[in-house]
């Protein structure tokens, strides 16, 4: 259906998109202006920026045109990139001046309301393609080192030294069309090679110095002395044990001051969850980095709008657009010809996804449909809103018993809840992976049961709890919605963790120490480790002595063969051992888990064939007709047939087995996340060419693995409980039996 008052709505949209903007004159540029006469210009006026009336040399320039553009140029970075600036356009491949399109002056006004504020300039750029996001902050360090201050050394890497390269060329190329009047140093304008070095140029009369170099080869940044820093396409910039981009960003920011003028801008288009640069948007989005985070969406460039449309032409193609294209209209308030635009390009691409890599609307967008992460950024951000601070005060005896590393607690035990522990066994050294301990309610408490736990005083879990509830219950105002409430998944959340490198034993003191505390909670330790490094040793395993000690520990069924004498079965071994099986299966619960679980009405059709083709008895059902419908014949049976005597009739298949009934399917599993870092390592978790899971090069899954090996058993039907034993006393027997 065509929108109220369409055509009213197109003319005054599009009369809001088309700005009028020139530069030379002041008009639409950016920050505080004021009108002033242009000296010797015939009574022309411009709209200078408030700053430079101000300037000492204002009143004296008044009388020398060259002077009072210098000025200006000085002050004004538009107009000296329009006068002193020449690009090529990308439409018609002409050389012309350069006058900053939208995005550029987006970005503009957050670098100036840094500098003129003076305050260190800082950005973190995540942008669509091709609307000139590097060369304006090229350009910008450019007009400082010319402009604005002498010896003021910068750096430019990429994630290719031909993409900086590139990047070096605009400054090279920006040096030899610089006009004479207007160029402010002690020698002629030019960009030399300095001491002979391929990587370090300098500006001739002005004494700055650009560095170029790359991820693949960091280098050329050892010893350096820069005040500014370009980064470009950090998302894609390699990431191994021995260099990463964290690195490199450390000895950046090492060798900037906190000072006026310096600058550090970090800009890509999005490669995936998980990476530096993801983190690094990320952290500065949540105000808790020092960059300003920009995004620039693909209708803020002029370049994907249509030419005007007749109103014709936009009634016939209001019916052809999709959902999507229509709520570019509804909700984002497009116009017609943004929308347009968008409709044609899309039809460049196979599918929504694609395009939404190429022209995100907003950052998700960005993010979500780019790299090859195993966890949908969708389902990351929406379990993040249940992330929250611990408490700040934990109880002081369980505080001192777990001494070594880091212990988070969200809620305290509670008498009536019952609690799973999972351990992830890491290293020792602080290189090592990291050893992590978790503490999850189970499906009989918490948010499941009708009563026992405590409520949620934070807002954003109250959100969280209520937007999975949401998700999944059923609607009662809905009469469509047939759905049984026993369908409804089991919720799980995350109470407490701990993190830290110790020894395997204290680490096992430390898993039995938090889950006694939790009332007793099932203990599972990853047993991968810790049966390894007992093989041919002849103590006894780290795992046999938790076993003697903690009353409810996980126990897995194994195939028959030597065991431990003394353990409740020949087939029983302590811990949950994480194999290629086992890990694959993990991961797809967890997956499960973050996902969004659709309800699955009673009504709905089963894809077993029974439930579609009658009751498994001889009875065949009975038509509207009266008629007796044929029941369906099992595709491997063979038809009857009349045996010859000398041959055996084989014997029939039993009926079971032609018509076996459904299989109980596993319960569905959700669980709200407390743990910022969770979700990280969430977002970091890809999978590899080869088919197998893994976290990127230099980040982390142990506390995703914590939270996996939980959900797996939680989700199992037959969960391993520990027999009885005897000769527990009473400070280690259960608070209630599992």
């Amino acid at each position: 259906m065509i929108p109220a008052n369409f055509l009213h709505e197109i003319h005054t949209r599009r009369h809001r998109f088309d700005t009028d903007y020139r530069p030379d004159t002041g008009i639409g540029a950016c920050g505080q202006r004021v009108r002033i006469a242009v000296p010797a210009s015939g009574g022309g006026t411009a709209l200078i920026p408030v700053a430079m009336t101000a300037d000492p040399e204002y009143a004296a320039a008044q009388s020398d045109l060259n002077a009072w553009q210098r000025l200006r140029c000085r002050h004004d970075f538009e107009y000296w990139a329009v006068r002193c600036v020449r690009i090529k356009d990308k439409l018609s491949g002409h050389i012309i001046p350069f006058a900053l399109n939208a995005p550029q002056r987006k970005v503009l006004a957050v670098l100036e309301g840094d500098r003129l504020a003076g305050r260190p300039i800082r950005l973190i750029l995540l942008k669509a393609r091709q609307w000139g996001g590097s060369t304006l902050v090229q350009m910008y360090m450019a007009w400082i080192q010319t402009t604005q201050c002498r010896n003021w050394h910068s750096l430019i890497c990429g994630h290719l030294k031909d993409t900086a390269r590139s990047i070096l060329g605009m400054y090279d190329a920006m040096i030899q069309s610089y006009p004479e009047e207007l160029w402010e140093g002690d020698a002629p304008a030019a960009f030399r090679p300095f001491e002979r070095s391929t990587n370090i140029r300098e500006l001739a009369g002005r004494g700055c110095r650009v560095t170029v170099a790359s991820a693949e080869s960091q280098e050329a940044l050892r010893g350096a002395d820069i005040a500014m820093a370009h980064l470009s396409e950090t998302a894609f910039w390699p990431e191994t044990r021995q260099k990463s981009p964290l690195d490199y960003m450390r000895t950046v920011c090492g060798s900037v001051a906190l000072r006026p003028l310096t600058l550090i801008a970090i800009e890509s288009t999005a490669n995936g969850t998980g990476n530096f640069f993801h983190d690094e948007w990320q952290r500065n989005v949540a105000g808790r980095g020092d960059k300003h985070a920009v995004f620039i969406p693909w209708y803020d460039i002029e370049i994907y709008r249509k030419e005007p449309l007749s109103d014709e032409a936009a009634l016939a193609l209001w019916p052809r657009l999709t959902a999507y294209e229509q709520n570019l209209w509804h909700e984002y308030g497009l116009s017609i010809e943004q929308v347009a635009g968008y409709h044609d390009k899309a039809r460049e691409y196979a599918s929504l996804d694609q395009m939404h890599a190429e022209f995100p609307t907003t950052p998700d967008e960005a993010f979500i449909n780019t790299g090859a992460n195993v966890f949908a950024a969708a389902d990351i951000e929406r379990l993040r809103a249940g992330c929250r601070p611990p408490m700040e005060h934990k109880p002081a005896d369980i505080a001192a018993r777990l001494a070594s590393g880091r212990l988070e607690m969200w809620e305290p035990p509670v008498d009536d809840c019952q609690y799973i522990a999972t351990v992830d066994v890491g290293g020792r050294s602080s290189r090592a992976d990291w050893s992590v301990i978790a503490l999850l309610t189970t499906p009989r408490s918490g948010l499941n049961a009708p009563s026992g736990a405590p409520s949620d005083d934070s807002p954003q879990g109250r959100d969280a709890i209520n937007r999975v509830r949401t998700r999944m219950a059923p609607d009662p105002s809905d009469p469509s919605d047939q759905s049984d409430p026993s369908d409804t998944p089991i919720l799980t959340r995350v109470v407490a963790q701990w993190r830290g490198h110790v020894d395997h034993d204290i680490l096992a003191d430390y898993a039995m120490a938090l889950a006694r505390y939790y009332n007793n909670a099932l203990l599972v330790v990853e047993a991968n480790t810790l049966e390894t490094e007992n093989m041919e040793s002849s103590t006894e395993s780290v795992l046999y002595r938790m076993y003697d000690a903690y009353p409810n520990l996980y126990c897995r069924n194994t195939a028959p063969g030597p065991r431990r004498p003394g353990l409740d079965s020949g087939s029983r071994r302590p811990g949950l051992h994480t194999n290629r099986a086992t890990k694959a299966a993990m991961i797809d619960t967890l997956i499960q888990a973050l996902r969004p679980h659709p309800r699955s009405g009673s009504n709905a059709p089963s894809c077993h064939p029974q439930s579609q083709t009658g009751p498994t008895s001889p009875t065949s059902p009975t038509r509207p007709d009266g008629a007796q419908t044929p029941r369906m014949r099992a595709p491997w049976r063979r038809p009857e047939r009349e045996w010859p005597a000398f041959c055996t009739p084989p014997t029939p298949l039993p009926d079971a087995l032609l018509h076996p009934e459904p299989r109980t399917a596993p319960p569905k599993i959700s669980y709200i996340e407390r743990s910022d870092e969770a979700c990280n390592e969430l977002a970091a978790y890809v999978c590899m060419p080869n088919g197998s899971y893994q976290a990127r090069p230099g980040k982390h899954d142990d506390i995703l693995m914590t939270r996996a090996m939980a959900l797996y058993i939680l989700a199992d039907g037959a969960l391993r409980r520990p027999a009885p034993r005897a000769g527990l006393t009473a400070a280690m027997a259960p608070v209630r039996p599992w």
